[in-house]
């Protein structure tokens, strides 16, 4: 199984934490009585492999290639390394829970993730200053709201850690990258919130040399 993964794409680093937080727990698996295990191919986005766009129609990152069988969007990536390696849990097992975790899902990437696309920085992004304030604002102002969810819970979806958390963490850790401002009053929880999410092993292992570098 190999995920072509964007050195500082956002999206890819949601495959990589978790595919980090399975193989932190269980790095040998099997099936059908071979021995499982992934290869992440990291890619520079200002020279791509021609290999992406025929991969996916889409041009972007990040790629799953497990066989004959291709996937793109992070999230249909993670949600499908789940069903191949259930354990542990990132996504839960009961049918409402699940429901109410990928209406979550939808939300953070209509009202926060579309406008972080417009602040990355890609060779396809055009996006004027004025537009790139303009999504700052609205990613503060949609945090902010959001930090009261940490005053009652650990994480998004209570008290365990899912992958509501991992597709929200990438964000997190590029905030001054993206000359992101939030008030440490108002944003204290969700602070302390990220600084719980950074310091678990498989976030760590899941940087790039070149996210590192952003803080």
């Amino acid at each position: 199984m190999d995920l072509i993964s964007g050195t500082v794409c956002p999206f890819s680093h949601r495959c990589r934490i978790f595919i980090q937080e399975k193989f932190d727990v269980k790095r040998e698996v099997q099936f059908n009585d071979k021995e499982y295990g992934f290869h992440i191919i990291d890619v520079d986005l200002f020279s791509k492999p021609e290999i992406i766009s025929q991969l996916n129609p889409y041009s972007k990152v990040p790629i799953l290639k497990d066989r004959e069988l291709t996937l793109y969007e992070s999230n249909i990536i993670n949600e499908y390394i789940e069903t191949r390696i259930p354990y542990p849990n990132l996504i839960p097992t009961d049918e409402i829970p699940r429901a109410q975790m990928r209406l979550i899902l939808v939300k953070l990437n209509k009202e926060i993730f579309n406008l972080v696309s417009i602040l990355e920085n890609c060779p396809f992004n055009r996006s004027s200053h004025a537009d790139k304030e303009v999504a700052r604002e609205g990613i503060v102002l949609r945090l902010t709201h959001l930090s009261a969810i940490f005053t009652r819970h650990t994480y998004i979806m209570g008290a365990e850690y899912s992958l509501a958390d991992i597709t929200l963490a990438p964000l997190l850790w590029r905030l001054d990258f993206y000359k992101i401002k939030l008030s440490p009053e108002k944003c204290k929880p969700l602070l302390e919130y990220a600084q719980r999410l950074f310091e678990r092993n498989a976030f760590k292992k899941s940087l790039t040399p070149s996210e590192l570098a952003m803080r």
